[in-house]
């Protein structure tokens, strides 16, 4: 009696659970994205890929902001394009993701510079978040 009661009630489970879960989105951007907004929703991401070579001091690092954080984090990795055997100096690809954690709204901004210079930027790249609360499951 006890597995005829069983196999039911995991079968619901396993339904509730596939069909009960927000499916997230990942989005993938490049430069050409620059100053767009996105509409994302909590629980999404957002992947950046910008050019970048750090063996000249500059990188691609997020601006200071005043605005109160707490809608997303961001992180940033570096990847180096394949390397001639004794060539040194290669650029490569910075992999930006942008992960939403809250409802609101926020502007994300990077800057490719040295981090030890106070001169402007060798370049910027921003976008304008949209981020609505978690669909409602039922």
């Amino acid at each position: 009696m006890k597995s005829a009661i069983a196999v039911p009630l995991v079968a619901f489970g396993l339904l509730c659970v596939t069909s009960c879960t927000k499916d997230t989105q990942a989005i993938n951007l490049d430069s050409s994205a620059n100053g767009s907004t996105i509409y994302l929703s909590v629980g999404d991401s957002v992947e950046v890929e910008l050019e970048g070579n750090p063996t000249t001091g500059y990188q691609w690092l997020e601006a200071k902001s005043d605005e109160a954080g707490g809608t997303y984090d961001l992180s940033i990795i570096y990847k180096s394009d394949a390397n001639p055997t004794g060539m040194s100096g290669v650029g490569g690809t910075y992999s930006i993701t942008i992960n939403a954690l809250a409802p609101g709204e926020a502007s994300v901004k990077l800057e490719y510079r040295r981090d030890w210079e106070n001169n402007d930027p060798a370049g910027t790249f921003a976008l304008k978040l949209d981020i609505s609360a978690e669909a409602s499951s039922e």
